[in-house]
């Protein structure tokens, strides 16, 4: 009866360590997506800037045009 009662606890600690281990890797899958998402994010921040960088400077360069030909 004894070695029936071990059997029992022996097989819900190892159900148990199944459950843990399999929610620890979600959990680090789930940081891992998180991780990819924010540098996707901090990559599309940074073309976003280039860019409005650039037109900032194209708009620039046209406004000293426009300028330019109208003193003329």
């Amino acid at each position: 009866m004894l070695d029936l009662f071990n059997f029992k606890k022996k097989k819900e600690q190892e159900e148990l360590k199944k459950k843990l281990f399999k929610d620890s890797m979600d959990s680090i899958y789930k940081v891992q997506m998180m991780a990819c998402l924010a540098q996707n994010i901090l990559k599309i921040q940074k073309d976003y800037l280039i860019a409005k960088t650039k037109a900032d400077k194209l708009r620039n360069e046209a406004n000293q045009l426009f300028k330019n030909n109208e003193g003329k």
